[in-house]
């Protein structure tokens, strides 16, 4: 398989110019051994070549990073074991990281309860589109950082209460070498969000059950998060998140669905100290309930009738912007 991607951010009052383009092949083969009948599984070759070009007051950057992956995908009786290993490198840095994967799903009982777990390294360099993804507030002179991950462990049970519905728990482990974190101080006049990287260790429990019927899908996941940060504090990352949709299908040509957000209090910095101390203030929790309904006049047509904080809530995800009140969006939309 071959996957090209290709983003452009053009921002022209913002002297922002940033291309990114990704490579991605995947080659795998069936292979067996005849000297043992249990020595069965597919053989991946995973390889990513990515190219960073960010253009942006005081801070340009250029880079390669390229990721290479290989698994074996064993498959016995009750038991699917991936084995293998990922390492990346970064031109502009020149720094190596290599660890082994390893991933495990043992069927406890056939199609009710699996037992999984996974351990991995990550490393991912983002982009200044990345920061806006994730905190449209950012300033643009913001130095591009690396997320370094390498100790990545995941483990719990899943399993199905029918044949339309599943749910699965577990618990999460991760070290991060560095980890950007989003600030604004309340003395900054332009309200620009800056980015300290720091080293992060995260613990976290999730929860997730999904049913899809022939008119009703549901679908609600929840997480509690732990973070032990050396430097700073956990700015802007709550403790709980939790998100649930339903949608209604009616007539076959209207579907019906419903949105409910819950975001946990969160630290927001608010200044420094005489020392160089932070010191931060707490953010309200947020809630928020939406209902869109959308009508399929044929597989390529339809219309949609939107409706966000349906609450007409106040609340704030990051510190000194709002955000919006009850607001209506209707469009039509064509999939070619």
């Amino acid at each position: 398989d071959l996957n090209l991607n290709y983003n452009e951010l053009s921002l022209d009052h913002m002297i922002t110019v940033e291309n990114k383009v990704d490579l991605n092949t995947n080659i795998n083969k069936y292979m067996e051994w005849k000297k043992f009948d249990w020595f069965k599984g597919v053989f991946n070759l995973n390889h990513q070549v990515s190219y960073l070009n960010s253009e942006r007051p005081l801070s340009n950057h250029k880079s390669f990073l390229f990721n290479l992956f290989p698994s074996f995908d064993l498959k016995l009786k009750e038991l699917d074991l991936t084995v293998g290993g990922k390492v990346f490198y970064q031109t502009d840095n020149k720094k190596l990281n290599g660890m082994f994967y390893l991933e495990g799903d043992f069927a406890f009982v056939k199609d009710v309860l699996h037992i999984f777990g996974r351990f991995q390294n990550d490393y991912k360099r983002l982009s200044y589109l990345d920061y806006v993804y994730e905190n449209p507030f950012v300033a643009n002179y913001q130095e591009i950082l690396n997320v370094n991950t390498p100790i990545d462990f995941m483990g719990g049970v899943k399993g199905a209460f029918s044949s339309n519905s599943s749910f699965s728990l577990g618990f999460r482990y991760r070290d991060y070498k560095s980890m950007p974190l989003y600030y604004n101080l309340s003395s900054n006049p332009t309200m620009e969000f800056n980015i300290v990287s720091d080293a992060v260790i995260n613990r976290q429990g999730f929860a997730e059950f999904i049913s899809e019927g022939k008119k009703l899908d549901l679908i609600t996941r929840a997480e509690y998060n732990l973070y032990d940060v050396y430097k700073n504090e956990a700015y802007h990352l709550p403790a709980f998140y939790g998100e649930t949709r339903f949608s209604y299908k009616m007539q076959d040509k209207f579907v019906v669905g419903t949105d409910l957000f819950l975001y946990g209090k969160q630290l927001a910095l608010e200044s420094f100290d005489s020392n160089g101390r932070p010191s931060t203030k707490t953010l309200d929790a947020i809630f928020d309930f939406n209902i869109d309904i959308k009508y399929n006049y044929s597989e390529k047509l339809g219309a949609f009738f939107k409706t966000n904080n349906i609450l007409n809530t106040k609340h704030v995800r990051w510190d000194q912007y709002a955000n919006y009140g009850f607001n209506v969006l209707v469009g039509v939309d064509y999939n070619f």
